[in-house]
């Protein structure tokens, strides 16, 4: 077998079909495609992306993450709004979402319609949480909370209540109030 062929077989183009959520292993994404993902992520995250991801360099970010659900919402092949989540055993944690302007109107309805398929799940603060108490309800069971996280990490939590709990946000050691949404049980 060719090198070409070989590259051809494990580095695919990625196709958009407009007004479509696409989900994708990150691997297979060529450099020029990553690169719009990545400029879409640091568009989207601004100074807080140092607080996201070890590093902030591009080569880490695609070593974290492997999987992704994008969209071109006007067909001109470029991505407008993203997901990003860790799967382990049952579970898919969305760990970053972004959209620019023209995908930013997609982008709730999307991340509602996910978290009531079974397995997806979200740590939700701040405005996300704000957002997401209005149309659906967060898990408030502390041993599926426990259960659900241990799957992601072995951060220490400190239960409040109704279902917040807080965490040490690994990169900048902040503490934050969060709280799961999702289909988990």
């Amino acid at each position: 077998m060719n090198l070409y062929i070989f590259l051809n077989q494990i580095t695919e183009e990625f196709s958009y079909v407009e007004g479509t959520w696409h989900e994708v292993n990150l691997k297979t994404l060529d450099k020029q495609e990553k690169t719009k993902l990545w400029n879409l992520f640091k568009s989207s995250y601004g100074y807080m992306k140092d607080d996201m991801i070890k590093g902030s360099s591009q080569k880490k970010f695609f070593t974290e993450y492997e999987n992704a659900i994008i969209l071109d919402v006007n067909g001109d092949k470029k991505m407008d709004a993203f997901f990003i989540y860790k799967k382990n055993g049952n579970y898919k944690k969305l760990s970053l979402l972004g959209a620019n302007r023209t995908g930013a109107p997609f982008v709730i309805k999307k991340l509602v319609e996910l978290l009531k398929q079974k397995g997806f799940f979200i740590e939700a603060s701040l405005k996300i949480e704000t957002i997401l108490s209005k149309s659906l309800n967060p898990v408030t069971d502390q041993n599926i909370i426990n259960k659900v996280l241990r799957q992601f990490s072995n951060k220490t939590i400190t239960h409040l209540e109704d279902g917040f709990y807080e965490r040490k946000v690994s990169l900048s050691g902040k503490t934050i109030k969060k709280r799961i949404y999702g289909n988990v049980n």
